[in-house]
């Protein structure tokens, strides 16, 4: 017995040591460690290089090249001979763009552009910490209603084992001693379908995660994820609407820019040539020029302005599609605060049921006592019990859900964690 004891401090000790995952945990290890949101981040980051692109246009474009060439020849002359030439030259060249609209407006494009990637970066990580932490709380409610099960199968244990001994005292006939065995087949069945689906929700949280998940912590504070946002004010925020009115200005800028395909261009070109060659035709050293380069549209052939229609009209679909966006939102929003009334309704209903269970347990464990009710209609009890828990458990997670999605929904569910 000395012996039994002293393994007793150590059996506690252990589920301490094992690794939880936390709701916080889901969150900031799948930004972290998600390939997706990687993989946007780098797309956001190269989509920056092309406002660098565009502005080092407006810069002087400089450059050298550097030509040596020998050349030989039969002259034709009387007395045929050989001739051999050395040419060497350096050229410096350097050309500026004085006024040219499409860069100005190429700009203007690009920074639309990289504000839009970034807020889509933004929505990207917000989506996905969101769809893990909906694994993450049906993993809770799996777990839940493992320890359910649990009890049910537990009472089903112990009426098939009372049906038993009845049955061996002729007191209860063979067909239901046999439906006995087929509902507590069925209840270790379901038990383990539960358990098979929170293996699964873990291993789909570790690919969120590249973390091993040995357990779920439950989440102790949630009523402190309650929110309640007015619609106007959750327009604001967003990130589809905002990436929306991004996206708009992005398209109107590119009519902007075809339309500077009609503009004239004018750029300064400058070359400065050393030369070396013992060519006696050739009788200079240097060539320096200085020009300015006007270019005038004349005629392409209706190009130009088939591209500012095709603009035109992905503008006037980009609104269309914003209009959409809100109403989309807006739909989603309510049906968001329903789902939440329905919820706290759940809860109402089940914390009232729950207490009048908790009544009627006692009646029965005191009649168990006094030996007036049996083992199984005190398992009986403890299955009801545990299932009114489980639907308050499984209510409460519901409306965590569904409070994060409203703050997904208003484009902060960062600040939520």
């Amino acid at each position: 017995m000395k012996n039994k004891l002293r393994y007793i401090p150590i059996l506690t000790i252990i589920p301490i040591l094992s690794f939880g995952i936390s709701l916080k945990d889901v969150y900031s290890f799948t930004l972290q460690n998600d390939e997706s949101i990687k993989t946007n981040y780098y797309d956001t980051e190269s989509r920056k290089q092309d406002l660098d692109i565009q502005k080092a246009r407006l810069y002087p474009n400089i450059s050298s090249t550097l030509t040596k060439s020998n050349r030989s020849y039969l002259t034709n002359t009387e007395i045929q001979r050989t001739e051999k030439e050395n040419y060497n030259s350096l050229e410096f060249s350097l050309s500026q763009s004085i006024y040219d609209g499409s860069i100005y407006s190429s700009i203007k494009e690009a920074k639309y552009d990289m504000k839009l990637q970034e807020i889509l970066l933004e929505e990207k990580k917000q989506e996905t910490a969101l769809s893990a932490i909906d694994v993450f709380i049906d993993g809770l409610i799996s777990k839940s209603l493992i320890e359910t099960t649990k009890k049910e199968l537990k009472y089903y244990e112990t009426k098939r084992l009372q049906f038993e001994k009845m049955y061996k005292l002729n007191l209860l006939a063979k067909n239901q001693l046999d439906k006995s065995k087929l509902d507590y087949n069925d209840i270790y069945i379901k038990l383990n379908e539960y358990k098979n689906d929170l293996k699964l929700e873990k291993l789909k949280l570790h690919h969120f995660m590249n973390k091993k998940v040995d357990s779920l912590e439950e989440v102790k504070d949630i009523e402190s994820y309650d929110v309640n946002y007015e619609f106007d004010k959750l327009l604001l925020d967003n990130l589809k609407l905002k990436g929306g009115k991004v996206g708009i200005n992005l398209v109107k800028q590119r009519v902007e820019t075809s339309k500077t395909g009609h503009y004239p261009v004018l750029a300064l070109r400058a070359n400065y040539t050393k030369y070396d060659s013992n060519n006696y035709i050739d009788d200079y050293e240097t060539d320096k020029r200085i020009l300015f380069e006007l270019k005038i549209p004349l005629y392409e052939g209706g190009g130009t302005n088939a591209k500012i229609e095709q603009n035109r009209l992905s503008y006037e679909a980009s609104k269309m599609d914003f209009i959409d966006k809100i109403e989309q939102t807006k739909n989603e929003y309510e049906e968001l605060m329903l789902l939440k009334e329905i919820q706290v309704e759940k809860i109402e209903i089940y914390s009232s049921a729950i207490k009048d269970t908790e009544i009627y347990y006692n009646s029965i464990l005191k009649s168990f006592e006094k030996n007036l009710k049996n083992r199984v209609d005190l398992a009986e009890v403890e299955f009801m019990f545990a299932e009114k828990k489980h639907k308050i458990i499984e209510a409460k997670y519901e409306k965590l859900r569904i409070n994060l999605r409203l703050k997904f929904l208003a484009g902060n569910l960062n600040l939520a964690l």
